[in-house]
């Protein structure tokens, strides 16, 4: 860190990012989508679609939204009527969910740097930015895009309550870290270092689950696991 960086450091944790910086980033990461993305479909032959890029702190508004839609197909499903007690639980739910989705925007914010969610990478500007800055990290980028790969694979919509249930959040985190490790390292600039060390237990858990899978079937498994994970996990011991 530079001298300038150190007694500048307090001005920019006091005050939001700029509205250019912000914009410069983005742009980044989305020159960095366009350069891995095409790569990754030429690897899988499954075509990737869009991918937008925005700001984290639209992400609560987008997951409420999405959640929300699902949660009243559920209702209409179920065949709550208007007025019922439950469909004013349901109504009093949505509204306290907002309000958890929006609380927790400040800490996750602070915490991460990129997140995958719905067709959509989101790029942080809490105090993690502040501190450190935000070179892009190759291997942030290709971890969310096989993300991606995963729904596109799954053939499912992120719903109510489905993505982080059971063993579900292992084997997803797990699969993009095998993808940003192993199966698309070699797409990475020559000179770049892959850093394998894992984010969390957790992901190195759903990785080591993925390697099994590999090592016992070749890797034409890997697109089979978004859409078999949790029949492929009984071949292998569980944590």
């Amino acid at each position: 860190m530079s001298l300038q960086d150190i007694v500048t450091l307090p001005w920019r944790l006091f005050f939001p990012v700029s509205q250019a910086e912000r914009e410069t980033c983005l742009n980044d990461v989305r020159e960095k989508i366009d350069f891995y993305k095409p790569r990754i479909e030429e690897r899988t032959g499954i075509s990737l679609g869009e991918v937008a890029v925005k700001e984290y702190c639209r992400w609560p508004q987008d997951a409420y939204r999405v959640w929300r839609k699902a949660a009243e197909k559920e209702l209409e499903i179920n065949l709550y009527p208007a007025g019922s007690p439950q469909f004013l639980v349901a109504q009093c739910t949505f509204g306290l969910g907002k309000i958890i989705l929006g609380s927790t925007r400040l800490l996750n914010e602070d915490l991460g740097n990129l997140g995958y969610f719905d067709n959509t990478i989101y790029v942080y500007f809490g105090f993690s930015y502040k501190f450190n800055g935000f070179d892009v990290y190759e291997q942030s980028i290709v971890h969310e895009l096989t993300h991606h790969l995963w729904k596109n694979l799954s053939g499912k919509e992120n719903t109510w309550g489905n993505t982080r249930t059971g063993n579900f959040k292992m084997w997803s985190e797990g699969y993009a870290q095998y993808g940003a490790d192993k199966w698309f390292a070699d797409l990475y600039p020559q000179d770049y270092q892959v850093n394998h060390s894992p984010r969390s237990l957790l992901y190195q858990q759903g990785k080591e689950k993925v390697e099994q899978l590999v090592a016992k079937h070749g890797k034409e498994i890997l697109l089979r696991i978004p859409k078999e994970w949790e029949k492929l996990q009984r071949e292998i011991s569980l944590p």
